[in-house]
């Protein structure tokens, strides 16, 4: 966590300038552990949520391609909360191990367009299936990503969407509430200037 905490905290004023990054709707944050469910129009996005929330643990998926790295750099990524996407399964199940210890400084990140993409794709439903099994309420978040020089960087932060443990899950309702996780995500964007 002290890694984490420094990475964050070093990070934080360069890219702040840089970015000229504002935030907007951080009071709609549940004080517990949630899951953040954002657009994904760059690779600076999971960046920019670490350094917005510097004394929170975001764990988060990320390309297995990312850690075709050094080991140090795979270390580095590892403590920043990443988790390689390998098969779509054992993330799941690492990501939902972390939710069920899950302390109120604790945040799962999910850019459910999967990739990057500046359209209004399609949601995946990996965040509406880890709230489904573990009763976290999702969180909401548009944003978008740009230096200083091209109108600066907008992170959006919408109310959270309370979920229910659900004993057993069906596959209607994993799609209904990644459909209503998408229009939020995709409404909050009419909020930035």
């Amino acid at each position: 966590m002290l890694l984490e905490r420094f990475a964050k905290l070093t990070g934080y004023l360069p890219l702040r300038l840089f970015c000229a990054l504002r935030l907007q709707g951080k009071e709609h944050l549940p004080s517990g552990p949630c899951i953040l469910v954002a657009n994904h129009g760059s690779m600076l996005d999971p960046v920019l949520l670490q350094i917005v929330f510097p004394m929170k643990h975001i764990s988060f998926l990320c390309a297995k391609r990312l850690f075709q790295c050094p080991r140090i750099c795979q270390a580095f990524l590892r403590k920043l909360g990443a988790v390689p996407v390998i098969d779509g399964v054992s993330e799941m199940k690492i990501l939902k191990d972390r939710a069920d210890k899950a302390g109120k400084n604790d945040m799962f990140g999910f850019f459910s367009q999967g990739t990057i993409s500046r359209t209004q794709s399609a949601f995946m439903p990996g965040a509406a299936l880890l709230a489904l099994e573990t009763g976290l309420p999702l969180v909401p978040v548009f944003m978008k990503c740009a230096p200083f020089y091209k109108g600066g960087s907008h992170i959006c932060i919408g109310p959270a969407i309370p979920v229910e443990k659900a004993a057993s899950i069906d596959r209607a309702q994993v799609d209904a509430i990644t459909q209503d996780l998408r229009a939020r995500v995709y409404e909050l964007s009419t909020n930035i200037r």
